[in-house]
């Protein structure tokens, strides 16, 4: 929340830090912390966390969408005066898969209640 705008956890950012973790304890001792929720970065004004239903709702209220960024596969919207990013189902997924591509199995959710609820959906899907 002190930094600049941009994506709370990118794809690129997890998949270096994980794998490094992996080398350095193993993957079976580690567990991937992933985030449900995101940041609007406000000028002159702390940076405030969001829900995903949050973030939905400003941006609908700024008329402006929220996109895709193609490099970090965060959500993100900006409008005068403000810039948000934020994660959802898409992004877990993505995280998720990372994960299992570097070995590791367990993961946890950050911030439970602040989420995409369509993540629900994949998670408790059978594992194909």
């Amino acid at each position: 929340s002190t930094s600049r705008p941009g994506p709370v956890a990118s794809t690129a950012w997890v998949r270096r830090t994980l794998a490094m973790r992996v080398r350095e304890a193993g993957a079976s001792k580690v567990v991937a912390g992933f985030p449900t929720y995101g940041y609007r970065w406000i000028t002159g004004k702390p940076t405030e966390a969001l829900a995903y239903d949050e973030a939905v709702h400003i941006a609908r209220q700024a008329g402006v969408s929220l996109a895709r960024d193609t490099v970090s596969k965060s959500l993100r919207a900006r409008a005068a005066g403000w810039e948000l990013w934020m994660s959802d189902a898409t992004l877990l997924r993505e995280l998720v898969d990372i994960a299992r591509d570097v070995g590791v199995s367990r993961i946890a959710l950050w911030r439970l209640g602040r989420e995409d609820p369509a993540i629900w959906t994949w998670l408790s899907a059978p594992r194909r």
